[in-house]
């Protein structure tokens, strides 16, 4: 992996070694295992080379498909290019039920869908990877007009890869890593996190530490991980099936671009390629953030100890509610009339 040093794009070594030539991450098929360093396992994920016609497998960090090179979009030398549309692929939204969708819907794509509907999702030229493309694990909800299939990779991809300590925290299984100290307390919450983390990043730890259901899917992913890490010791298995649960048990919308198809029973179906939103509980309405520095804060007590404490009012400033979406753009909704103040305060 390279980074490019005029613009700090990540380069992945192909696109360096092409630079003229556009690429698409058609989707990630297995997680594979680093025995040596865990924390470090990837995704095998399969890239065409639209200059040269063909596909091929490359390993890459899982958070860089949400951070840098998300599935079904085209890239050139390291960025993003409209040089080809895929109007096939568009923008979607559904309301889900995960309270449904964690029980016993989950299927192999090869049982949902027919052989022709899976070279039309990625492409004829999948074809030397199809039987894997075929286990892929899925999600698949019924509605009354339509079904919706959501490839547990988008789950993980969203919910647990969506930064490089995440990442690291959920194959390690130590979600400690990742804050001091989280509180919630009337709908208000407070967490005190070790590196600086963006406000959305800070929320979604927050939810894992705070909210049971959200840590213990945290800890069923790790478990499942560490499990396969246990069995490859003294096999020869070197990489495992991508799973992953929505960390959320309720009713809330998402937002995806999505492929239009026919499933097994001839009925409409979405077959969502990425999330790219959600509008799910965070459970709190406002956050404060502690970025914490030299001291040692172990309780909400020991605020009132610090020596010193800078904080910063940023100018735009929102009161974060249920139905505000759960992603990038999370606390600058500057549509919601009540305001409030979001401190970022650094331990002295």
């Amino acid at each position: 992996m390279r980074r490019n040093k005029t613009t700090r794009n990540i380069i992945p070594e192909f696109m360096a070694k092409n630079p003229k030539d556009i690429f698409e991450i058609l989707l990630p098929i297995r997680l594979m295992l680093n025995s040596d360093d865990y924390a470090n396992n990837k995704f095998k994920v399969i890239i065409k080379n639209y200059e040269k016609n063909y596909t091929f497998s490359y390993n890459l960090s899982p958070e860089l498909l949400f951070t840098h090179f998300p599935v079904r979009k085209y890239f050139l030398n390291g960025c993003k290019t409209t040089e080809i549309i895929n109007n096939e692929i568009q923008r979607f939204n559904f309301n889900i039920n995960t309270y449904m969708i964690n029980k016993d819907n989950t299927f192999k794509l090869e049982e949902l869908i027919e052989e022709s509907e899976i070279f039309y999702l990625f492409d004829k030229l999948l074809n030397p990877y199809l039987k894997y493309a075929k286990q892929i694990y899925c999600y698949y909800i019924c509605f009354d007009n339509f079904n919706v299939i959501i490839p547990h990779y988008a789950v993980a991809i969203y919910y647990y890869f969506r930064f490089t300590s995440l990442r690291e925290a959920v194959f390690r299984d130590q979600l400690d890593n990742l804050h001091q100290g989280a509180y919630i307390e009337n709908n208000k919450a407070t967490i005190i996190l070790k590196q600086k983390k963006s406000d959305e990043d800070a929320a979604h730890i927050h939810r894992f530490v705070c909210q049971e259901y959200s840590k213990k899917c945290f800890e069923d992913i790790s478990a499942y991980i560490q499990s396969y890490l246990n069995y490859m010791k003294n096999k020869t298995v070197k990489n495992m099936p991508i799973k992953a649960k929505f960390p959320i048990m309720d009713e809330f919308r998402i937002e995806s671009r999505a492929s239009l198809i026919n499933d097994k029973h001839g009925k409409l179906t979405y077959f969502i390629h990425e999330i790219t939103n959600d509008y799910s509980s965070l459970g709190f309405t406002k956050l404060l953030k502690i970025i914490q520095k030299d001291n040692i804060i172990k309780s909400m007590k020991d605020f009132s100890s610090l020596p010193t404490v800078k904080s910063m009012m940023l100018h735009d400033t929102t009161e974060i509610l249920k139905e505000a979406p759960a992603t990038r753009a999370y606390f600058y909704n500057k549509f919601i009339k009540t305001k409030i103040f979001l401190v970022e305060a650094y331990a002295a």
